[in-house]
């Protein structure tokens, strides 16, 4: 294995243990916000298009690294 690929990994790790506990904590937050003012039922359309926004954010980025990266 080459060097960068193992420091890619290794933050890739560092960064999914750091993050996985912001999920439940998101979905916590827009249920009671939801609860708050009693659409509670909106939940799915709020996790549908968050998904949405995701998923798109994500092949954005992927298009704008592949164009721009610098390797020699």
């Amino acid at each position: 294995m080459n060097e960068k690929f193992l420091f890619i990994f290794v933050m890739l790790l560092f960064l999914h243990f750091c993050l996985s506990p912001i999920n439940p904590m998101i979905d916590a937050e827009t249920l009671l916000f939801l609860n708050n003012h009693s659409r509670r039922e909106d939940y799915g359309v709020y996790r549908l298009w968050g998904t949405y926004g995701w998923s798109v954010s994500t092949i954005l980025m992927g298009i704008l690294l592949f164009l721009f990266r610098h390797d020699s």
